[in-house]
């Protein structure tokens, strides 16, 4: 099994996402229903772009970006991205993106491990008062229960435009315990 990760809990594991990961990315972020839940309906990947991407995100100071490795037995399997990102220093808050990308590995509270290892990392490596927000669409009712059950409140909700539809987005915050 792979060793060194940046952050494990018993079973999953945060690393560097990195070159070797982007053929598989670019598999789910192309599959139209997880685009519509990442609030991206229209944007379909290619490998030019997602490398534009890791090679952006590697520079900015204001992401971290992670893969998710579900560990089973002395396996470890890539199966999802967390992320925060608009990390405010000033205004000590931040914001969390996750995806469970294999679907087979959906509702094995793998997401709720490792948005676990990411709050720890956050306030540990980068602030520990930092506020961290969530958002998910209106119907999302797995992300609400998720985020509900790891201590996040509802702050807020707005109106997102899809060309002329309109999605209804929650907003929940964590704040250090």
């Amino acid at each position: 099994m792979e060793d060194g990760f940046l952050l494990r809990g018993e079973r999953v594991a945060l690393d560097t996402l990195g070159e070797k990961d982007l053929d598989v990315n670019i598999w789910w972020m192309n599959d139209p229903e997880l685009r519509r839940l990442l609030e991206r309906p229209d944007e379909s990947l290619t490998p030019e772009k997602q490398l534009k991407w890791l090679e952006q995100t590697r520079r900015d100071d204001t992401k971290r970006v992670f893969r998710i490795m579900y560990i089973c037995g002395n396996t470890a399997e890539y199966v999802g991205n967390i992320s925060v990102y608009d990390i405010d220093r000033k205004h000590r808050e931040t914001e969390l993106g996750i995806f469970i990308g294999d679907k087979r590995h959906r509702g094995k509270s793998i997401a709720t491990d490792a948005i676990r290892l990411l709050l720890k990392y956050v306030w540990m490596e980068i602030d520990p008062a930092m506020k961290i927000r969530a958002k998910f669409l209106k119907g999302n009712e797995a992300a609400k229960r998720l985020y509900e059950k790891l201590g996040f409140r509802q702050c807020n909700r707005d109106d997102y435009g899809f060309k002329r539809d309109s999605v209804e987005r929650t907003y929940m915050i964590k704040e250090p315990d």
